[in-house]
C-alpha cells in the first residue's frame, strides 16, 4: 500500500539500505537509533530549502552521547557516515529571519543552520546578499542558496529530493491508520458486546416458552 511505498522510498533516501553501515548498527546494537530525517518538523513551505541546505545530514544519526559509542566508533565501516550528538536546550527560541525558525526539531542544528537566513525570493536574496556577513547567507523556499557575491542551486536527487515532506506524509498516514485501528477495534468490541446481548436476550426467550 502506500505506507509500505513511502517506507521503501525513505530507507533507501536514508540510507538504511546500505549493508555494511546497517551491519555495523546491528553489531552495537544501534539499529533503533533515529536518522535526523525522521525527527524534523520543517514548515511545509521551507522544506526543499531544508533538504537542499542539510543534505546529507538529513541522514544522520542521532545519538544523546557520543562517548557513549565508544569502540564503536573505531569500527566504522568505510560508510559515509554522520552523528549528531547535541540536543537542543529548553530554552532556545529561534528568532528573526533565520532558517531555524522554521524547524523543529529536539537536535542541536545550530553549526549547520544558524548562519542562514530566510529570502522570499531569489530577488529578495540578491538584493540583501552585498549586506551580509562572510560567515551568512541567504535561502529561498526553491533551495537557492546565496551567499555575498555568489549563490548555488544545488539539485538533490530523486531520492533526497521531497525526503522532508514523505517524512510527514508517512508520519500523517501512519497516525490515520492507527486512529482508524482503534475505531474498527471500538466496533468489534461493541458488535461482540451486542452479540453477547442478543445472545442473552435468546437464551431466557427460550427459557420462558
Amino acid at each position: 500500500g502506500q505506507i509500505a511505498s513511502l517506507e521503501a522510498l525513505q530507507t533507501h533516501a536514508m540510507g538504511k539500505d546500505r549493508k555494511s553501515l546497517t551491519d555495523w548498527l546491528s553489531t552495537h546494537q544501534l539499529e533503533s537509533t533515529p536518522r535526523l530525517a525522521e525527527t524534523l518538523d520543517v514548515t511545509p513551505k521551507w522544506e526543499t530549502a531544508v533538504e537542499t541546505l542539510l543534505g546529507p545530514w538529513l541522514q544522520s544519526l542521532c545519538h544523546a552521547n557520543l562517548a557513549q559509542l565508544g569502540g564503536a566508533l573505531e569500527e566504522i565501516p568505510n560508510e559515509s557516515i554522520a552523528i549528531i550528538a547535541r540536543r537542543k536546550l529548553e530554552d532556545s527560541t529561534q528568532k528573526g529571519d533565520g532558517i531555524s525558525k522554521e524547524i523543529r526539531c529536539d537536535w542541536d542544528l545550530e553549526a549547520l543552520t544558524g548562519h542562514v537566513r530566510c529570502a522570499e525570493s531569489l530577488s529578495e536574496a540578491l538584493e540583501k546578499s552585498p549586506h551580509l556577513a562572510t560567515n551568512e547567507s541567504l535561502i529561498t523556499p526553491d533551495g537557492v542558496l546565496v551567499h555575498r557575491g555568489c549563490l548555488i542551486r544545488q539539485r538533490l536527487d530523486d531520492g533526497q529530493s521531497g525526503l522532508i515532506g514523505r517524512e510527514r506524509a508517512l508520519k500523517a498516514l501512519k497516525q490515520s491508520r492507527e486512529i482508524l485501528n482503534e475505531q474498527l477495534r471500538s466496533f468489534e468490541e461493541a458488535l461482540a458486546e451486542l452479540e453477547n446481548e442478543l445472545s442473552s436476550s435468546e437464551s431466557r426467550q427460550e427459557f420462558l416458552q
